[in-house]
């Protein structure tokens, strides 16, 4: 993704999805953690009401596995650090201008022009030459024959 947020209140960011936390979402930073929670929270909880009361530990179900208890450590350390400004907005930033800002130019050349990076595998699948052969190009291409 493209955007991150900027945490003031925390009452337009999502807890769980938004790229809040160091400028990654927690599925990132704790993935482990995810089977674990409650899709209800997953997808409604804001990080000023998990953060009231630690209240996101409650979306948490089940027992967590050792990676996933480690994980879990982990981003009650990096939230405890966390404090909230109740007098600044939360700030979403489109990291794929400068400004900051959305525009679709940026979009644009974001999904489509710097997103074209794989030039000689596009060649490869849209010639002529039969799928056997093609098969075995793109396997020499990642080094795996």
């Amino acid at each position: 993704m493209s955007v991150i947020v900027i945490v003031g209140d925390g009452s337009s960011t999502l807890f769980w999805s938004d790229r809040w936390i160091h400028e990654k979402a927690i599925t990132e930073v704790a993935p482990a953690i995810m089977p674990f929670v409650r899709r209800r929270g997953w997808r409604r909880r804001m990080v000023r009401e998990a953060l009231e009361g630690n209240s996101w530990t409650k979306d948490i179900v089940g027992g967590l596995p050792v990676l996933a208890t480690c994980q879990y450590l982990l981003l009650a350390d990096m939230i405890r650090d966390i404090t909230l400004n109740p007098k600044q907005q939360d700030h979403h930033v489109w990291t794929s201008d400068p400004s900051g800002h959305f525009s679709s130019k940026s979009a644009y050349e974001r999904y489509f022009v710097v997103g074209i990076r794989f030039e000689r595998h596009m060649r490869l699948w849209k010639s002529w030459t039969p799928l056997k052969v093609k098969l075995f190009i793109w396997l020499m291409m990642w080094n795996r024959c």
